[in-house]
């Protein structure tokens, strides 16, 4: 049920951002369907959007799952999809800022990016954690687990890149 409220949530907020810019332009050239084209596209961009995003969700949620039943780790469905709704946010608006300074500081070697990858979404993760009373013990290991699943997610969207490029 969450997930639902989190959809309609952002399709809300996608729908009212590009209907003020759509309708707000559309009013110049065509005043008498200007609503209506406004509409459309909204709607169309709010679908689109929120889709994308609970599917990006519900793949973390469900590999979160794995690795909650795998490490029998006490984490409860309210407290994955809060974890992975605020990491989904985290990478949205900090991670890829803070990813930029730390590389123009420590070097762009496969090294530091590791390294500072690991630290950030560990660091962020524990901290999200600790905010929904996961108990230290599992706090730690759902960290660890989770930090090393992403960056080798980081690794295999980097090889596909890369192994377009070559093909290209």
């Amino acid at each position: 049920m969450y997930l639902v409220y989190i959809c309609l949530t952002i399709f809300a907020i996608v729908f009212a951002v590009f209907f003020y810019f759509v309708y707000r332009d559309e009013k110049k050239e065509y005043k008498k369907y200007a609503f209506l084209i406004a509409f459309g596209i909204s709607t169309v961009f709010g679908l689109i959007v929120s889709i994308i995003v609970l599917l990006i969700i519900l793949f973390l949620s469900g590999s979160l799952n794995i690795i909650n039943g795998v490490l029998d780790l006490s984490l409860n469905q309210k407290q994955i999809i809060y974890l992975i709704l605020w990491y989904v946010i985290f990478c949205i608006f900090i991670e890829d800022i803070l990813m930029k300074i730390l590389l123009f500081y420590f070097g762009n070697s496969r090294t530091s990016y590791f390294l500072n990858v690991s630290i950030i979404r560990g660091l962020f993760l524990f901290t999200i954690g600790s905010f929904l009373l996961i108990d230290f013990r599992t706090n730690v290991i759902f960290t660890i687990s989770f930090t090393i699943f992403l960056y080798l997610l980081d690794l295999v969207i980097n090889y596909y890149q890369n192994k377009q490029k070559n093909i290209n």
